[in-house]
């Protein structure tokens, strides 16, 4: 009764706006918490069906897709995991339908045939590969957004989980990715995987002063592509850069010595929030753990 009276309430709070656009505030922090996605996802399928302009359906429609990928990362069996992936590449797709310029679509899309990758065996996963990072491109070159932080995230991932693609580009695209999200509440999920990353490149601090300072030319080349240049963004401040989460600049420690960093800060930003995302809440579990095996 009480989950029925929300629902309610939510699709009244909204209700006014219809004949002008939608605000998804609600629905936004509805993300962070795991018992309220299914709210969310009847919700939006509602607004769906109301007489909307294309550009406030590409907007339902993409985070109708977000919504699947993540109940759909949640599930246990690969079978269902693959339903919901099947339903939210889908939905982005739909996104895409009422707008092709819908970035978030584009990219929601390619999430949810990411995480359906997962699920199959390497054989399988093959013809998926190139859909994907064609996704990511389109974003960043063809589109030209920068700004976007899930994009340089899963680039970053993709090359983290690629063997045959560089570690160092990895690194850089998740630093990019840290670099424009600019909400005070921070999605900590980045901060550990660039932690796990750094942790298996293990430079020294001598040998990264040198590549960073490599890569700071890199990046200050004219004339390069979007993720061309953003896969030198380690390196765009120089070897003297001092980042948010250290007190000595990236050329004075080692690889290893910025991923314990890392972790300590995820648990400090951790414990001095109140209102903990479900994202978080895992990240602040691993980062913890990788803590006591790195020592």
């Amino acid at each position: 009764m009480k989950k029925k009276l929300f629902i309610l309430f939510v699709l009244l709070l909204f209700s006014s706006y219809f004949l002008y656009s939608v605000d998804f505030s609600v629905i936004d922090g509805m993300a962070n918490h795991e018992d309220k996605w299914n709210d969310a996802l009847n919700i939006l399928k509602t607004y769906l069906e109301q007489d909307l302009d294309n550009g406030d359906k590409a907007e339902i429609c993409w985070r109708l897709s977000m919504f699947c990928q993540m109940i759909g990362d949640s599930k246990k069996e690969n079978t269902e995991k693959r339903k919901w992936f099947s339903d939210g590449k889908q939905y982005a797709e739909l996104g895409i339908s009422f707008d092709s310029s819908s970035y978030k679509s584009i990219f929601w899309r390619s999430a949810n045939l990411g995480k359906d990758v997962l699920t199959r065996s390497l054989f399988d996963q093959m013809g998926s590969v190139d859909k994907i990072w064609d996704d990511y491109i389109t974003i960043t070159d063809t589109l030209g957004i920068v700004d976007y932080p899930e994009v340089w995230h899963a680039m970053g991932e993709f090359y983290w989980r690629n063997p045959f693609k560089s570690t160092s580009q990895a690194v850089s695209f998740l630093k990019a990715s840290i670099d424009c999200r600019n909400s005070k509440k921070l999605d900590l999920l980045s901060y550990l995987i660039l932690s796990k990353i750094l942790y298996e490149r293990n430079w020294t601090a001598k040998k990264r002063a040198t590549e960073i300072n490599k890569m700071h030319n890199n990046w200050n080349k004219p004339g390069s592509v979007n993720s061309v240049k953003y896969s030198y963004f380690e390196g765009k401040n120089g070897s003297s850069f001092i980042p948010e989460w250290a007190t000595v600049s990236l050329g004075e420690i080692s690889d290893r010595q910025e991923a314990e960093i890392l972790l300590l800060y995820i648990c400090m930003y951790y414990e001095h929030e109140t209102d903990h995302s479900y994202t978080n809440i895992k990240c602040y579990n691993e980062a913890n753990e990788l803590l006591k095996k790195w020592k």
